[in-house]
């Protein structure tokens, strides 16, 4: 009976171990899955970042290579498999005097990502990289010799687009306040410019206006024009002063083209030839019955009647013309 107790006992025993080493078997699981979720979301919402850059990278370069761009392709391809940030270049002065609009929006977007991209949040890297690529595509299309301006036009507006999501740091926000030309004759225009980010209140010189626009001026003396801004975190404002210079001289009218005109003898026989001589000034061209001739010169004619030669001239000054007359004496006449 003592021996029976006992091999229950054993038993019993072993059959508790067996449950305990289940339960911490099970434990360890339960706990290896609350490690590994994390982790495996924190993959699948980094991946999922990727595909929606790679997505638009490959609807970018599906774009060049429609439109037979492949060298553009393959470039773009390049900026969107990298794992580092690679900065759009700065266009040429070329492309500033081609397209000054497009220059002046795709160096501001530039000059948005460099801020942006000083970001160090994940949340805020795939915008930045996808603005990266569209300003790619913009730069390399408005450096060819025949750019699609259209597709310029498109990747413009969807770079602004991705870096409105991407705010630049409380400490590096900057009002945008610019004029054109700096400096105008008394009677020309200037343009204003500014674009103050988030929401603010703008005022340029005291008076109300939206936080992005423009407007033309024309002083009549030196002016200052201040632009205000004022938010739920921040005051500052902007200060540009425009100089107006004396009015241009006008030049004075040039004179019209003068004519001189000399011609011997003035009155012949029949048969007989006479020698007409000119000289111009303030003459682009000079023509003589439809011929061109030289601002100055000397030529033999044989009227065989009494009549008049012309020679015309036209210049900066406008046009003139002088004739001299020979008369033809008939023989019979001169004889009396």
């Amino acid at each position: 009976m003592a021996r029976g107790s006992a091999g229950y006992a054993m038993i019993l025993r072993r059959l508790r171990l067996r449950w305990r080493s289940t339960r911490l078997r099970r434990t360890g699981v339960l706990l290896v899955l609350c490690l590994l979720v994390p982790l495996f979301s924190c993959r699948e919402t980094r991946n999922s970042g990727r595909v929606i850059q790679d997505a638009f990278t490959k609807k970018a370069v599906h774009d060049l290579e429609k439109e037979g761009h492949q060298r553009g392709a393959e470039w773009i391809a390049t900026v969107g498999r990298s794992e580092k940030l690679i900065l759009p270049r700065m266009l040429s002065r070329g492309v500033e005097r081609r397209y000054p609009r497009r220059y002046r929006e795709y160096e501001e977007s530039r000059e948005r990502l460099l801020k942006a991209f000083l970001r160090k949040d994940w949340e805020q890297v795939i915008p930045a990289r996808r603005a990266a690529v569209a300003l790619h595509l913009v730069s390399y299309e408005l450096e060819t010799d025949s750019p699609l301006l259209r597709l310029v036009d498109r990747y413009l507006a969807k770079s602004r687009e991705f870096l409105e999501s991407v705010p630049a740091p409380e400490e590096e926000r900057e009002i945008f306040f610019s004029v054109a030309p700096e400096r105008i004759a008394r009677g020309e225009t200037a343009v204003l410019r500014w674009r103050v980010p988030g929401k603010s209140t703008v005022h340029l010189n005291g008076l109300g206006v939206s936080p992005e626009g423009e407007t033309v001026v024309h002083p009549v003396a030196d002016a200052a024009y201040e632009l205000s801004c004022q938010s739920a975190d921040f005051i500052t404002s902007r200060t540009l002063v425009l100089s107006v210079l004396p009015p241009r001289p006008v030049p004075p009218r040039p004179s019209p083209p003068k004519i001189l005109l000399r011609l011997r003898p003035r009155e012949i026989r029949p048969g007989e030839a006479v020698l007409l001589q000119w000289r111009t000034s303030g003459a682009d061209t000079v023509t003589f019955e439809g011929k061109t001739l030289s601002s100055y010169g000397t030529m033999l004619l044989t009227p065989k009647k009494t009549r008049s030669f012309s020679i015309e001239a036209e210049g900066a000054g406008g046009r003139a013309r002088n004739s001299v007359r020979v008369t033809v004496v008939p023989v019979e006449e001169r004889s009396r």
